[in-house]
């Protein structure tokens, strides 16, 4: 009897966890073990609760996309914002930490309905990463992360059985193997940017700003760091290179991925800040190859204030 009785024991206890979970995270009664979920509160977390939902025609609607290096402009771009708006403003951070612009566009589709007068989107850095596989999508579904969204539609039903396949998916893992670094001679994923940003250009109905991503990556990267040479600031972030592929690539995808952004800009009439161009890529400005340092976010955020009027 000893057997079966643990069995039984383990199915509750299997049984009840994955019951108060779904409670905690998502607010299914204990009796349900399904519940119908908008998509953001699975993949997007924090998403509902900057009131992007909530935004009206009464207000100057400002919406930020990008990921972390977008989120350490944030603070600054909604205090400019402030003194030019006033009250009127409502500014939506919708930032996160190793988004992309996959991610940016599946934020945007779920906000085009809403009164948007200003987008802002910084993208185009995290995934360089997404270059090194044998099977690659250009909705990138060949990452984890984004073929789960793609099984499920925007407002799906999440089961006890999802848990194991979408919890912590709250961003794209980052899986790089160095026998998958061959696959980066080819650049694949300027097409996957282009189409992101288009259908944005496409849908807003607001005025958009592109920008292009600024950089720092020192051709001579590997020599400097052999021999011990500071080539970056402190900040809030210092990222080994290697997080995104190989450092020799990085300056060779980004231009690729800046050209995308200039010519859509240029094609939708679009309003575009050229940080790639306006930002020194030096020591002073930056902590690691993308994000900036407290100057660099300073001078950032100088360069991009005229077009928030």
């Amino acid at each position: 009897m000893i057997v079966p009785v643990y069995i039984l024991y383990l199915a509750i206890l299997f049984g009840g966890t994955a019951r108060v979970l779904l409670w905690i995270r998502f607010g299914v009664p204990l009796t349900e073990i399904s519940v119908t979920v908008p998509m953001h509160s699975v993949f997007f977390e924090g998403f509902g609760k900057t009131g992007v939902f909530d935004a009206d025609e009464s207000h100057f609607n400002v919406v930020l996309l990008g990921a972390s290096t977008a989120g350490q402009l944030a603070p600054g771009l909604k205090e400019e914002l402030a003194r030019i708006h006033g009250d009127r403003l409502r500014f939506y951070n919708l930032t996160y930490s190793a988004h992309t612009s996959r991610d940016s566009l599946l934020k945007f589709r779920m906000i085009a309905h809403k009164k948007l007068d200003l987008v802002l989107i910084y993208d185009g850095f995290n995934e360089l990463r997404f270059n090194y596989t044998a099977s690659f999508k250009a909705d990138y579904t060949h990452v984890d992360r984004y073929h789960e969204i793609s099984q499920r539609d925007m407002y799906g039903r999440v089961f006890i059985t999802d848990f194991s396949k979408i919890w912590g998916r709250s961003c794209p893992s980052n899986d790089l193997r160095p026998d998958m670094l061959t696959y980066g001679n080819t650049i694949k994923t300027d097409v996957s940017l282009r189409n992101h940003l288009d259908e944005i250009a496409a849908a807003c109905r607001g005025r958009l700003v592109l920008m292009t991503f600024a950089y720092h990556m020192p051709a001579d990267y590997e020599q400097q760091r052999q021999r011990g040479i500071e080539m970056y600031s402190r900040g809030e972030f210092a990222m080994s290179p290697d997080h995104w592929g190989r450092p020799e690539d990085i300056p060779r995808f980004m231009d690729a991925h800046n050209a995308v952004i200039r010519e859509l800009a240029h094609r939708h009439g679009l309003t575009l800040v050229d940080l790639q161009r306006d930002l020194p890529a030096n020591r002073e400005n930056f902590s690691d190859a993308c994000h900036l340092s407290p100057a660099g976010v300073a001078a950032a955020v100088q360069i991009i204030s005229p077009v928030l009027k």
